[in-house]
């Protein structure tokens, strides 16, 4: 980012913009919302920063809630702005490269008021509340792109992403009706669908604001040697300076127009239809720009176009998806529920289960360790008031898309903090289907295992070594339970079925998502090498690829394992991670896990230093046996789909 600073305009923390009183221009509601906003007490500001709106289980506090009470005015005048036709702070671009743009900072600390209360309604069910701040912020987005300067463009773009991610909450839990997907709808259009933050129409201005105020300011070379101070701060971009230093302004200007057609060049890049071959067009430049083909005033001016690029394409097709889904529900092609997100459920269920007491969680097991053994009292009454987690779980059973995601911020990926519940999860259903087996109720009983199945399927679609290795734990604990009342014969030909249904929600091509989660985890570990090593690059990087692509389940999990920081490493390694770990303890290997983090630093140095090529002989302490659940996943779908479609012609014993 440091030469796309070079290029972009500053942002002060302090400074002036010409405004307007024109009640027709968002920029107008705009300052008056600034104004308001710097009157706002430090307490107030601390208060709404500190929640933490990605956190599903955050609570709303009434201090919060006094704070964004406070904060209305400013939303009110922010919502009257964004419903302007047109945003103009009057910008001096004659400026150039002292040009300010205060209001940007200023703004985005809006939308973090705006986004903090859009979740919190979102929380209280006031869904038509929620809907009306994001349309808000999305049209706040598309207005700060007007400014006609790249950094503007890119700070529509990240406001943009904010209104998103608390879009996606709502989606996430169906919360969005016809009426409030109408108005986000209405909102997004108003930014298109094609360069919704008008990044072509800021390069097109700095190209000419910036270069005319180079050739002005920096005729005399005494002053082109004091040019960019402020910027550079690398050896051979000073020499390159020095040099410009030492040019007459016939060769100066004739930078100048390098730099022009450059852009000009790049305008046209972005303008194509085709985003694969803009892409390569621009990593081109790129290549061609570092080789000096476009003089020294573009290494040093010109940025990285390939990742402006990216947000711009990646924004579009954001655009279109959204609009795609919130079509679907105005139009009643698609339910919100249709388009919810089992993992809320699940997440929600795991919570509530963390509420019974570690003691009474533990009988569960035992419970299914013998379902031929009567369970007593006090556990059938455990398992009759944890009857509401049940109910979270179905819910999120029924869902048809589960993006397990949301609860990845942060942490050790290798062992999301998710899976230990969703295991815990899996033993409650199992262990009621237990009581309920005893009591005679079978269809009860088989709607629990329903759940489970329904639930493993979702954990397969994690792209997660360990998550698939939940996932098949599950299903065959769920399977031994269903194999036994089977053989007792107690389902109906119809329970049998839904039970079957259940099973064949699975993938016949990758059961419990191996195959997915090896390749997110070749994919991880390849990027953490070749980033890792500064000796890896030319003839260096399909060497460490090689590598990579040799290594198996095993070692490519014990490499996330070592890969993680090491405060995240510390963090698996504290007592109450490694409590929370044991509901994993039929899953991992702790013993193992403990000793792949001490060995976690020197393999680490060794990928830093470039010593790398041992890598695949090392021998890895066993975390999780891969390789052998991998070889056994299909075999074992097989098998519950047979013995479901088989009706048995014995009884059996219970197994053990």
């Amino acid at each position: 980012m440091r030469a796309l600073v070079c290029l972009l305009i500053l942002l002060p923390a302090a400074g002036a913009w010409g405004q307007s009183d024109d009640p027709d221009n968002a920029a107008t509601w705009y300052a008056k919302a600034i104004q308001r906003f710097e009157s706002l007490p430090p307490q107030i500001l601390d208060t709404i920063y500190a929640y933490d709106w990605s956190n599903p289980h955050a609570v709303v506090t009434d201090e919060l809630r006094l704070a964004l009470a406070q904060a209305q005015p400013i939303l009110r005048m922010t919502r009257k702005g964004s419903r302007r036709a047109y945003s103009d702070f009057a910008l001096d671009y004659g400026q150039g490269f002292e040009l300010t743009l205060p209001h940007l900072g200023r703004l985005r600390n809006i939308t973090q008021l705006i986004r903090t209360d859009a979740i919190v309604r979102l929380h209280d069910g006031d869904t038509s509340a929620a809907a009306a701040e994001l349309a808000t912020l999305y049209r706040l987005a598309g207005h700060v792109g007007e400014d006609r300067v790249v950094i503007s463009s890119l700070v529509g773009n990240a406001l943009f992403r904010a209104a998103e991610g608390i879009t996606q909450i709502g989606f996430d839990r169906g919360a969005f009706t016809s009426a409030d997907s109408a108005k986000l709808l209405k909102a997004i259009k108003t930014l298109g669908s094609n360069d919704p933050f008008d990044f072509v129409g800021a390069i097109e201005t700095e190209k000419d604001f910036v270069v005319e105020w180079l050739r002005d300011k920096y005729a005399d070379p005494a002053d082109r040697l004091r040019m960019f101070d402020q910027f550079v701060s690398e050896s051979n971009e000073l020499t390159m300076i020095a040099e410009l230093a030492m040019v007459d302004q016939t060769e100066f200007e004739g930078a100048l127009d390098q730099v022009e057609r450059l852009m000009d060049r790049v305008v046209e890049v972005f303008s194509m239809s085709d985003p694969v071959e803009a892409q390569f067009e621009l990593h081109q430049i790129g290549k061609e720009i570092r080789r000096g083909d476009h003089g020294l005033l573009a290494v040093i001016l010109v940025p990285a176009y390939s990742k402006i690029y990216e947000r711009m394409i990646q924004a579009e097709e954001l655009i279109t998806e959204r609009t795609a889904r919130l079509e679907a529900i105005i139009s009643g092609a698609a339910t919100p529920a249709e388009l919810a997100n089992a993992a809320v459920w699940y997440l929600r269920a795991i919570q509530m289960l963390n509420t019974i007491e570690p003691t009474r969680r533990q009988q569960f097991r035992t419970v299914v360790a013998d379902p031929g053994q009567p369970i007593g009292e006090e556990r059938a009454e455990t398992l009759t008031q944890a009857q509401a987690i049940v109910e979270t779980l179905r819910a999120g059973s029924q869902k048809s898309r589960c993006d397990f995601s949301i609860a990845r911020r942060g942490g050790p990926s290798a062992i999301p903090s998710y899976l230990p519940g969703i295991r815990e999860a899996v033993r409650l259903l199992l262990a009621d289907a237990v009581r309920l087996l005893q009591r005679g109720e079978t269809a009860a009983a088989a709607d629990r295992l329903v759940i489970g199945y329904r639930m493993s399927a979702h954990l397969a679609g994690d792209k997660v070594i360990t998550a698939s290795l939940v996932s098949h734990v599950m299903f065959t604990a769920l399977d031994a339970l269903a194999g036994w009342a089977l053989a007792q014969d107690a389902f109906s030909d119809t329970q049998r079925s839904a039970l079957l249904g259940a099973v064949e929600t699975m993938s016949r091509k990758d059961p419990f998502g191996y195959i997915a989660g090896i390749t997110s985890a070749r994919e991880q570990v390849q990027k953490w090498i070749v980033s890792s090593a500064p000796r890896i690059s030319g003839e260096d990087t399909p060497r460490a690829r090689e590598l990579v692509r040799g290594l198996d389940g095993d070692q490519l999990l014990y490499m996330l394992i070592v890969r993680a920081s090491p405060a995240d490493g510390g963090k698996l390694a504290q007592s109450n991670s490694r409590d929370s770990l044991r509901g994993l303890d039929d899953v991992i290997s702790l013993e193992n896990l403990t000793l792949a983090l001490t060995q976690a630093q020197d393999v680490r140095r060794a990928i830093e230093s470039g010593a790398f090529d041992g890598l695949s002989d090392r021998a890895v302490p066993e975390i999780a046996n891969v390789r052998q659940r991998l070889a056994s996943a299909r075999a074992d779908l097989r098998r519950s789909v047979f013995s479901l479609k088989t009706k048995p012609t014995l009884k059996s014993a219970p197994a053990k």
